[in-house]
């Protein structure tokens, strides 16, 4: 039941920032909310363990469910669209779905768009979430490295997003996609050295990812057209949670056939190997939000 209200709520929840800020400061807005997303995921954890052990599971769901009334409250009390964004037609959802598709076969540049972002996370992912322990537990490093390591990283993505709303490069996807690329030569570093050049690395992989995703998403959320928003976001959601399952288990498979070391220069090799492919777009590469049409959103 959380995973299908998750799925609704997700692609829905990604057309209230161009609803609420004008698009010049879409990058401003992707920063501060990533930035206050991850603060918030590891001060509730936290905080959530001094609940469970003060009120037990029970009191803690009850307090969970508090807070969810709250937001929703200030949804339907307080928060009013600034800016109007073209609506989908009434439609049964099958033909919705159809039709959305359609959208994506007839306009190249969100093509783009949605198949880059929707393998971002098969690279990084399995590197994160199977090779880092893998690698720890071979190199004798024990479990305390690998929590270091999470944590360079997080910091790194906060630094990262708090850096692209300090500073903004003028083609957005194109600095976003350099730095992905960047990225991927970082995850093939992982499988190198000592623990010092792997906390690095880890680092680097955080930066990029958190200053790639708030330029990314204002991009994404600033060109697709408004009324098939919603539905571009599901798809590209749809391509991580497809593929990632095969992704986590080729990483595995391939540590097992060959090494640790070379599934990771595998994964991140492929990864800057991929962003090539929306870098050799033009009409990619020149997009800049200062030429987006603040009232239609469409593309000069």
């Amino acid at each position: 039941a959380f995973g299908l209200a998750d799925a609704v709520y997700e692609p829905a929840a990604s057309t209230i920032g161009r609803q609420l800020v004008r698009t010049s400061d879409l990058a401003t807005y992707s920063g501060l909310g990533q930035t206050l997303s991850r603060v918030g995921t590891m001060c509730g954890a936290a905080v959530g363990g001094f609940v469970v052990a003060a009120w037990g599971l029970g009191g803690s769901a009850m307090a969970d469910a508090v807070t969810f009334i709250g937001v929703v409250a200030f949804l339907v009390l307080r928060l009013r669209p600034r800016y109007p964004m073209p609506r989908a037609e009434q439609e049964p959802v099958l033909r919705s779905i159809g039709r959305g598709f359609g959208h994506l076969r007839a306009t190249p540049l969100t093509r783009t768009l949605v198949i880059a972002l929707s393998g971002l996370n098969l690279f990084v992912g399995p590197a994160f979430g199977i090779g880092l322990a893998i690698r720890a537990h071979q190199e004798g490093w024990g479990a305390r490295s690998v929590g270091i390591f999470v944590a360079l990283s997080a910091g790194g993505a906060a630094v990262g997003s708090l850096t692209m709303i300090r500073w903004r490069p003028r083609h957005e996807a194109t600095a976003a996609f350099g730095f992905l690329m960047l990225q991927g030569l970082a995850i093939a570093v992982l499988g190198l050295g000592t623990p010092v050049l792997t906390g690095l690395a880890t680092a680097v992989v955080g930066a990029t990812a958190g200053a790639a995703s708030v330029l990314l998403s204002a991009v994404f959320i600033a060109t697709v057209d408004g009324a098939y928003l919603g539905r571009m976001s599901a798809l590209q959601r749809l391509g991580d949670d497809v593929f990632m399952p095969g992704a986590m288990v080729g990483f595995g498979a391939l540590t097992s056939a060959a090494s640790v070391g070379i599934a990771f220069a595998a994964y991140g090799g492929a990864m800057a190997l991929l962003m090539l492919w929306p870098l050799s777009n033009s009409a990619l590469r020149g997009l800049t939000l200062q030429t987006v049409d603040e009232q239609s959103g469409s593309v000069k």
